[in-house]
């Protein structure tokens, strides 16, 4: 089993990446979310996509010595670290997003805030060390090899998921657990997965595990939506029975006062 995931990976990669941008282009029509909602959920799919599609390119160009091989390999590497701390940074939108709508919280929570701030402090190392050489090298074969500062470059997307999380148990009440489970395996999932390839090379099995976890948010999404309109549905047929209960008790008191009755 385990060499049939090794072996189509990326076949499965590109399927995955491909299911995450079909999914934005059906966020983008969903007239029926709110318009926050939609924006993130959005930024949240197109990261998911394009982590997972530039780490599967890294496979392509690694030892490519070409000139457009050189160039696609140091970019696609560099596009694999960036979304890393992008996706977090997108995933902390989305659970502000669904506290202040969803959960009718009057101010988003303080640890989420710090959140935000910690993965644009991540991205804009990344960015920088990601340019010096500092969190990953290539040798003149152009093969990828880790920089003296890699583990620098784990510290925002490990810890700042598990500051998430304990937003997510300590704000349980304010959403509904299918909501709460979702958000609890997007960082669970990862979290289980980058164990698992530290005993699996050659694999990303850390991405995968995100890019099916952004799936899953976007169907329990629609799930609860779905469940919102039948409730709001529901209460309005409710509305209306009562209302025609009402002008049917008033128009018969109405009729036997005119009859005198």
């Amino acid at each position: 089993m385990l060499e049939f995931f090794i072996k189509h990976q990326l076949d499965l990669m590109l399927a995955l990446s491909s299911i995450c941008g079909t999914i934005a282009i059906f966020v983008v029509v969903a007239r029926a979310l709110p318009l926050s909602r939609r924006i993130v959920l959005l930024f949240l799919e197109l990261s998911a996509m394009t982590l997972l599609y530039f780490d599967r390119l890294s496979y392509f160009f690694n030892g490519d010595i070409s000139k457009y091989g050189i160039i696609m390999h140091r970019f696609s590497i560099f596009m694999d670290y960036l979304f890393t701390d992008v996706i977090v940074l997108a995933f902390n939108l989305y659970l502000i997003d669904l506290y202040k709508n969803d959960g009718k919280m009057k101010k988003t929570p303080l640890r989420l805030d710090f959140c935000t701030i910690f993965m644009i402090i991540g991205i804009i190392l990344c960015i920088i060390c990601g340019l010096s050489g500092i969190y990953y090298t290539f040798d003149s074969n152009n093969i990828y090899s880790r920089g003296p500062g890699y583990i620098i470059s784990y510290i925002f997307p490990f810890f700042v998921p598990l500051i998430q999380l304990t937003a997510i148990i300590k704000y349980k009440r304010y959403l509904d657990w299918i909501i709460n489970l979702s958000n609890t395996l997007f960082i669970v999932v990862p979290l289980i997965c980058s164990i698992a390839q530290l005993f699996i090379v050659g694999t990303s099995m850390t991405n995968i595990g995100i890019i099916i976890t952004c799936i899953f948010i976007y169907v329990v999404a629609l799930f609860n939506l779905n469940r919102e309109m039948e409730e709001s549905k529901r209460s309005e047929i409710d509305f209306l029975k009562k209302s025609r209960r009402v002008c049917n008790v008033f128009l018969n008191k109405h009729l036997l006062h005119s009859w005198g009755l």
